[in-house]
């Protein structure tokens, strides 16, 4: 028996220059919030597909990125020690 081949993706997240290993859909689906192995956050928009905002939020990998209230949080792991680092929403957009 043969599986059936993957389906194609309907949209990449070309702007990340890592590999991807964090992401949030924010509560009202408006917003994507994705981290890579640089460190780097990118905010897309999902109605658009693009970015909303860009930034080096650690000099490392992130283990996660999460949006509430008016922040974007992004957490990575280095030497023992866990970093969290934050940002008004207001402060992302270009």
């Amino acid at each position: 028996m043969t599986l059936p081949s993957p389906s194609a993706p309907t949209h990449l997240l070309r702007y990340h220059l890592a590999a991807v290993n964090a992401l949030h859909l924010s509560e009202d689906n408006e917003r994507l919030c994705s981290g890579d192995a640089s460190g780097t956050v990118i905010v897309t928009s999902t109605r658009s597909l693009r970015p909303l905002a860009r930034w080096k939020a650690h000099e490392e990998g992130l283990l996660g990125v999460e949006e509430w209230e008016d922040m974007v949080e992004t957490t990575n792991y280095t030497s023992g020690n866990s970093h969290r680092s934050l940002r008004r929403k207001s402060e992302t957009q270009r």
